[in-house]
């Protein structure tokens, strides 16, 4: 009976109360918030601030400041300008921008693509 107890409280533990134990896809999870949300503005013709979101190769090259830093960090979204400017409270700094008439993305969103950078930014 204990050795039940204790498989049920380290299953509910590492599992937390949303069953949030689960690796971020970048294909199943965060291409489809780039693709609804990113991709008209950030593609290989439109191609807005020298941005390419429209694969995980054209994404993880893309450059900020110059072309030298990546928009993408791997392991620290805090560093990741992708993460920052999704989570932005400066309406002149967030993305999508919503003075052009684009939603900001969900809280959810914006966490998948928190995870997924912490995680590593894999191709997944």
């Amino acid at each position: 009976m204990k050795l039940i107890f204790i498989s049920i409280f380290a299953l509910y533990f590492f599992a937390g109360c949303g069953g949030e134990i689960k690796e971020v896809s970048f294909a199943n999870d965060v291409k489809p918030i780039i693709d609804e949300n990113c991709l008209e503005c950030h593609n290989s013709e439109a191609k807005m601030g020298n941005l390419n979101f429209e694969d995980y190769e054209a994404l993880m090259n893309s450059r900020y400041l110059n072309r030298t830093q990546p928009l993408v960090i791997s392991g620290d979204p805090m560093q990741s300008r992708l993460y920052l400017v999704t989570h932005s409270e400066n309406p002149m700094i967030r993305m999508p921008p919503e003075n052009f008439g684009y939603d900001k993305l969900s809280d959810d969103e914006i966490k998948t693509i928190k995870v997924w950078i912490s995680e590593g930014a894999k191709n997944n």
